[in-house]
């Protein structure tokens, strides 16, 4: 599977093919950047398993992003700047840690779900986008841990409301740095 760039009418306005390997493959800025300004809906098929820095970087148009299921590793800004994402779906396989600004300047971003294998973030990996009307968090065996040590968790983000296990909550209010979202922390809803 490919990634696929499309337009504003849902019409294919590029590809970039790859082919899945032990090894596994990259998508760099480089490549996605001609699509800058022209794509709103973007699909990375299972063939890439690592996405670069600033790969999705001011991509002001674009809508929906979906993410192949073999991405393990997302890098730093990943898809800072766009402002008019709405959909941005990780796989549930994502297993490394949220990178420093991951998700920042999405003004229209609804909803962040942060999938089950993740087991560390930033803590500014998410902020900025003031719009969220949650985030929930699928680890399902202890607290999420934060790589850094200090800096606001969740910075500017509607202060929506925090899912978690429902197991986990008394746990998330009371764990190392995440006392300043507190309040904010709840039960996955069912």
């Amino acid at each position: 599977f490919k990634a696929r760039f499309y337009d504003a009418n849902n019409n294919l306005i590029g590809e970039l093919q790859r082919t899945y390997d032990a090894n596994g493959t990259n998508i760099t800025s480089a490549e996605t950047k001609p699509y800058a300004s022209s794509a709103y809906r973007v699909e990375l098929g299972d063939a890439f398993t690592r996405i670069q820095g600033e790969a999705f970087k001011d991509f002001k148009h674009i809508t929906n992003l979906s993410i192949g299921n073999n991405v393990i590793f997302v890098n730093s800004n990943f898809v800072s700047g766009c402002t008019a994402l709405q959909t941005l779906e990780f796989p549930n396989v994502y297993e490394e840690c949220f990178s420093e600004n991951l998700i920042s300047n999405c003004s229209s971003l609804k909803k962040i779900t942060i999938p089950s294998g993740t087991t560390e973030i930033y803590r500014n990996s998410i902020n900025n986008c003031r719009s969220l009307q949650s985030i929930t968090i699928l680890k399902p065996n202890g607290v999420l841990s934060f790589r850094d040590s200090s800096g606001e968790v969740f910075q500017n983000t509607n202060n929506c409301p925090i899912y978690v296990p429902s197991d986990l909550v008394n746990s998330y209010k009371s764990a190392n740095g995440w006392s300043t979202v507190a309040s904010r922390i709840q039960a996955i809803p069912t």
